[in-house]
């Protein structure tokens, strides 16, 4: 009787246990589909959005798809006990057991993707962000530039060669401004001609000047081009 009673209580742990692992799949399916959210579609245009940038809920699913082949594999190995405790067949059990791993396993990937483009889209917004950032930050050391500066003033150098000129924006105090965009011209670039990095290369004798502009203000420095 004590043995009948042991196989009977184990029978039944063993039903409840894999009928738990449907409830806890039936309960917790969808997470990635239902509340995970990608960014919205015309994100590369907002200033700010809201989305999922959390992992959890896809994992969720795929730790769910795995117990659900857990089940099935548990009644893959009792198909009489399942039967006995549940009156379906195995065959309906091992069926809905894949159905609802193969469920949460899309739903889980879809969540995953749905987490990796917001976590870029972020990530875009962030480099957006920055970029208006510095573009405010050179408009306002602009506005503050009094004068500018190129060095060297004053250059020899031989036909065919290169030479590196450099700029800087001065501020009313004498100090440098510092991360400015110039813009780079040549008085006579048959003579000379200048990159719009201000790298200025030699091409035929004569004196040129060569200019750094920037907010409206202008420097200059003097070229001696000298044959070889």
């Amino acid at each position: 009787m004590k043995r009948a009673d042991h196989a009977c209580g184990r029978r039944r742990v063993s039903a409840l246990l894999v009928g738990g692992l449907f409830v806890t799949t039936a309960l917790t399916e969808g997470c990635g589909l239902l509340f995970t959210h990608g960014p919205p579609a015309n994100h590369e245009q907002l200033t700010s959005f809201s989305c999922t940038e959390s992992r959890g809920g896809p994992i969720v699913d795929f730790v769910v798809a795995g117990l659900s082949l857990v089940g099935v594999l548990s009644i893959a190995g009792n198909p009489d006990q399942y039967e006995n405790n549940t009156g379906y067949t195995s065959g309906q059990g091992i069926a809905s057991g894949i159905a609802w791993a193969l469920v949460t396993s899309i739903s889980g990937a879809v969540g995953m993707d749905k987490v990796n483009r917001c976590l870029a889209a972020k990530r875009e917004l962030a480099a957006r962000h920055a970029q208006a950032d510095s573009a405010r930050a050179q408009a306002a050391a602009a506005r503050s530039v009094q004068s500018v500066e190129v060095w060297p003033a004053t250059v020899q150098v031989t036909v065919g060669d290169q030479v590196q000129l450099h700029a800087q924006g001065v501020a009313s105090s004498g100090s440098p401004i510092p991360d400015l965009l110039f813009t780079w011209s040549s008085s006579n670039e048959a003579i000379a001609s200048v990159s719009k990095a201000g790298l200025v290369t030699a091409n035929d004798q004569g004196r040129v000047v060569v200019a750094a502009t920037t907010n409206g203000l202008t420097g200059t420095a003097s070229i001696v081009v000298v044959p070889h």
